[in-house]
């Protein structure tokens, strides 16, 4: 193995340190790491003799650390993370979306770095975003840095697999913002162009940094948003209704979902189950503004048990005498022993543990008549309001099956309630222009631009439905005879019906942005 660290200056006293990172496990030293513990050049490593340098330039690994799969080095990672105050006893819950380079930054810094020593890092640019698992890092206080410069190369292509800066500090400093920062735009002839080729094709704008301020109150839904059940393997539950005999129906995997599906789960299953395991749900890149495109029957063993749902397994459906949902359980049950990962194995000894990850589908309320959605993930917020009661049938062969009710798919966050016009003030106005707007500076990006959402909307102070309000009575209104003309629509798109369909509610839009700008407080553009 060729060594990860590079010695490339020893002169006038100052010492530079350069890593390449694309190597595995040999110091300058001859020290060599058990090679167990370090499986490839993503492992932070910890060299046997330490020696301080003036400067260290270095290119990290860009990978977060859901991504680990040593479940020791795993350990290992989150005790540092701790260590290094990147995240707090009570945040933890957020160490797998954390970067793998924060923590290399830290470590290097502290262990490799003389005091008043630069440091210059090509870094994800998520970064710099609204990640709120990276708000002590951008803190740079251990070890203290004061962060000088940062490079934003989101502009540029091609260049790395996803948008990067160069953060450029000194150690022994105290971050104060704003930051002056460069950022670079235009096309390079290729990623490797020399430095006097890429400089000619490159602009530059200077400008100052601010990170996201989560100072502000968040909206009184804040915590009262769920994220939806982990309705997975898909090819198990989602299918496509052959046909009806009166309480039966004869099902079979999806032929879409078997479509989008990969190995080891591209499977089909075929059988006739009881009408009261047939539910519906909604796949969140299929919601639109105020709509969806379609919905999905799904067989699911659960029951209503109070305001929540109970999970049945085979015993128990046999004894209630559904033997046509306990067959299609006990058939996915041996596809699923068969075919799960070692890791599955451990964590889910019954697929049932899997379909109810972290109770994210019994904690979701039967009796609740409205559940307002939109999207976990993708460039743009979508929210749709799930009328219960007037839930669409499903169709089979001519005929209409109704589903026995909703379930939430786990790449959609919700919001159930009793109060019809409460749910359409929300959709309302994470439909508006404002919310998608101002969650924009937030959202961490990709090759293909912003993509997660999460909680981001509710970082603002949307305040609680009142009835009284006049506004908010309004906005509800509004939102409801969107969720009309939507349903009425005919779509010539197949590709961006979402476009589609904001362009036809364009004027209603304009409408909806007036009313949250005034209950947010937010000045629209042009004001």
């Amino acid at each position: 193995m060729e060594s990860l660290w590079k010695e490339v200056k020893e002169e006038q006293g100052i010492r530079v340190k350069v890593d390449n990172w694309t190597n595995t496990f040999k110091t300058l030293y001859g020290y060599k790491p058990d090679i167990s513990l370090f499986l490839d050049h993503t492992y932070l490593i910890i060299l046997a003799k330490i020696d301080k340098y003036d400067i260290i330039i270095g290119n990290p690994p860009r990978v977060v650390m859901r991504s680990m799969k040593n479940k020791e080095y795993q350990n290992f990672l989150k005790k540092e993370v701790l260590n290094y105050h990147l995240l707090e006893d009570k945040d933890v819950h957020l160490f797998t979306q954390m970067e793998l380079a924060t923590l290399f930054f830290c470590k290097c810094a502290d262990l490799y770095l003389k005091r008043e020593g630069i440091i210059a890092f090509v870094m994800p640019r998520s970064v710099l975003a609204g990640t709120i698992h990276h708000i002590n890092f951008r803190r740079f206080r251990n070890p203290p840095i004061k962060l000088v410069k940062i490079i934003d190369l989101e502009g540029v292509s091609p260049l790395f697999n996803m948008p990067s800066c160069v953060l450029i500090g000194l150690k022994d400093g105290t971050t104060k913002y704003p930051v002056l920062s460069e950022r670079y735009a235009g096309e390079l002839p290729d990623r490797n162009a020399e430095f006097a080729e890429a400089k000619a094709g490159l602009s530059i704008e200077v400008c100052k940094y601010l990170p996201p301020d989560f100072s502000a109150e968040p909206s009184y839904y804040y915590d009262k948003f769920k994220v939806g059940a982990s309705i997975f393997p898909r090819s198990l539950y989602f299918v496509d209704i052959i046909s009806r005999t009166n309480s039966m129906v004869a099902v079979k995997t999806s032929y879409e979902i078997y479509r989008i599906v990969k190995e080891p789960w591209k499977i089909v299953l075929e059988g006739v189950v009881e009408e009261d395991f047939l539910y519906a749900t909604l796949l969140a890149w299929e919601i639109i503004p105020f709509g969806y495109i379609k919905l999905h029957p799904v067989i699911l063993p659960i029951k209503e048990h109070f305001n929540e749902y109970g999970l049945l397994n085979s015993n128990e459906l046999q004894r209630a005498g559904f033997t046509g949902a306990e067959e299609w359980l006990e058939e996915a049950q041996e596809i699923w022993r068969k075919r799960r990962t070692k890791k599955s194995e451990k964590r889910f000894p019954s697929l049932l543990y899997r379909l109810n990850y972290n109770n994210l589908l019994t904690i979701q309320n039967p009796t609740k008549g409205y559940i307002v959605l939109y999207n976990a993930t993708g460039t743009n917020l979508v929210s749709y309001v799930v009328d219960k009661p007037s839930l669409s049938y499903l169709k089979v062969n001519g005929k209409e099956v109704k589903p026995r009710g909703f379930i939430v798919d786990v790449k959609t966050w919700f919001f159930e309630t009793e109060n019809e016009m409460e749910a359409y003030y929300l959709c309302a106005i994470f439909n508006s222009e404002i919310i998608n707007g101002i969650i924009k500076p937030l959202q961490p990006k990709g090759l293909f631009g912003a993509r997660a959402i999460h909680r981001r909307p509710l970082y603002f102070a949307i305040p609680k439905f009142d009835g009284n309000d006049n506004m908010h009575l309004k906005l509800a209104d509004i939102g409801k005879e969107c969720h009309e003309k939507v349903r009425a629509m005919k779509f010539t798109q197949k590709n961006n019906i979402r476009a589609e369909v904001r362009k036809k509610l364009n004027g209603v839009t304009v409408e909806i942005n007036q009313i949250v700008s005034k209950i947010l407080n937010i000045k629209m553009e042009g004001e």
